[in-house]
């Protein structure tokens, strides 16, 4: 069965993320990436989407470049 990434919060998306084998699930990390872009307030300084270094542990700030 394949996780619902529909339910989780951002902060568990983004341990999600960084946890996950990228060898064995990489499918995983795309629908990760995709859920993580959809809640991203679009604006002129924000990006559209995010990269794998934008991983924030402190859960209190969105990240600065696009998960990719």
């Amino acid at each position: 069965m394949e996780p619902d990434y529909s339910g989780y919060t951002i902060a568990e998306l983004e341990d999600a993320l960084a946890n996950i084998d990228r060898e064995a699930f990489p499918d995983r990390v795309e629908r990760i990436k995709n859920e993580l872009n959809s809640r991203l307030p679009l604006g002129k300084n924000n990006p559209e989407t995010l990269d794998d270094n934008s991983v924030s542990y402190t859960h209190l700030t969105l990240p600065t470049t696009p998960y990719v």
